[in-house]
């Protein structure tokens, strides 16, 4: 998986580029190596802590989440989350086809 971090108006750190990667890493794991590709911007907007993720899945499936609280780790679990469930549904249509 090729992931591409970016930081507006924040320094991305080597711990926090980490935090991400361990995220991004189970997602992976979950969705069995299917993702190819993965964007990350995190966003400091006075007290806002904004992590936009988007991921590239295999058969040109683009999957987003967002995650907006007050600390870096509650941002990136609540968007991991959100991609959690759309994943939960690509993987489900992937094995309902191998199925037929």
């Amino acid at each position: 998986m090729r992931l591409a971090v970016s930081g507006r108006h924040v320094e991305i750190t080597p711990d926090l580029k980490q935090l991400v990667e361990r995220r991004l890493a189970k997602l992976d794991r979950v969705l069995s190596e299917g993702i190819v590709s993965a964007q990350v911007v995190l966003t400091l907007e006075r007290y806002r802590h904004l992590v936009e993720i988007t991921l590239h899945a295999r058969g040109d499936h683009m999957l987003h989440g967002l995650g907006d609280t007050r600390a870096w780790e509650t941002s990136l679990a609540e968007a991991v989350d959100k991609l959690t469930g759309q994943i939960e549904k690509v993987k489900g249509k992937w094995e309902r086809r191998n199925r037929a």
